[in-house]
């Protein structure tokens, strides 16, 4: 029994040892990816592997859990239209959705691509709140001029149209952690273009400076005293050498691998600092004015996810079920 006892556990040892590579390999394989579309010269940062394992598993964790918890899927249709889905809230007219079936190259596209009868999508829009004053009957009286808090949604959207619905939380997913890769990159990205303004600005000041000198050893001299030249001189070389020290600057960070994961890092360890999901639960009526559920027309309810991004505009978002007729026919 002693034995049977130990093998067992060199067996199970064994096995999880093979889980643990299977699972690093596969995470690896993820993290190339990732870098590849987000900023491939991190390659060239020693180590780069090894760091961003951690900081990409947690990233990845928080993502997952944000996308499981966005409400839906729930049928989105032009053809069912006035039938009862709570997603009709999120449009005027069934024509806002037939235009958006046919204006949507990636959804055209998945369809003409797979023979299935039916999408899982990610539906995102933008909601806008303002106070409007409009009638309102209590009992038998007609009161004037009520505020009342009517919602709009404009810029709607359809992402990563995928076969079933665990497809398409795990594109989500996927796309959620490239953008949080991506925003982190923003800051390079500035740089970069700071660096080609700073070079065109010292370019341009040079041309400036050559000009100034040329004119004060020529006729064009005469006009201007030595004095004025000298000042002039001194404050363009003076700007020079400060947009100088300002290019050295965004230059060598530009030129670092290891400084561009060093920004990558602690937006992957924080991504709560840039993305966030909450939960979002309305009550519409037929005039999408907000209402309770006590009120005389009480509505209908829809639950949505509110994503934000960091300084970026704030949307809202559920998943639906597209059928292909209505995207082809």
């Amino acid at each position: 029994m002693g034995l049977r006892y130990l093998w067992d556990r060199l067996l199970g040892h064994f096995q999880r040892d093979r889980e643990i590579r299977r699972d690093r390999a596969a995470l690896d394989e993820e993290i190339e990816r990732f870098i590849q579309e987000v900023y491939p010269a991190i390659r060239n940062a020693r180590g780069y592997l090894k760091q961003l394992r951690s900081p990409v598993e947690k990233a990845k964790n928080y993502i997952d859990q944000l996308v499981a918890a966005i409400p839906g899927p729930l049928p989105l249709s032009a053809s069912d239209w006035g039938k009862g889905s709570p997603v009709e809230l999120l449009f005027a007219e069934a024509k806002q959705v037939r235009d958006l079936f046919k204006n949507c190259g990636v959804l055209q596209s998945f369809f003409q691509k797979n023979p299935t009868d039916q999408s899982v999508a990610l539906l995102t829009a933008t909601l806008k709140e303002k106070t409007v004053f409009a009638n309102e009957l209590v009992g038998e009286i007609t009161r004037r001029d009520v505020p009342h808090l009517a919602v709009d949604f404009t810029d709607h959207r359809i992402v990563g149209p995928s076969v079933t619905e665990m497809l398409n939380r795990r594109a989500v997913s996927e796309g959620a952690l490239r953008l949080l890769g991506l925003r982190a990159m923003e800051y390079l990205t500035n740089l970069k273009s700071q660096e080609k303004d700073l070079a065109e600005e010292k370019r341009l000041l040079g041309v400036k400076l050559k000009i100034l000198q040329a004119h004060s050893h020529s006729l064009e001299g005469l006009v201007e005293s030595d004095r004025q030249s000298e000042v002039k001189a001194a404050e363009i070389k003076k700007l020079l050498t400060e947009i100088s020290r300002q290019l050295d600057t965004v230059t060598a960070v530009l030129g670092t691998p290891e400084e561009a994961l060093k920004h990558l890092l602690p937006v992957l360890d924080n991504p709560e600092q840039v993305m966030k999901f909450r939960p979002l639960t309305l009550r519409l009526d037929w005039r999408s004015f907000k209402v309770d559920k006590d009120a005389v027309d009480p509505g209908k309810e829809i639950s949505l996810a509110e994503l934000e991004i960091k300084d970026r505009l704030t949307r809202v978002a559920l998943l639906v079920t597209i059928r292909r007729y209505e995207v082809l026919n």
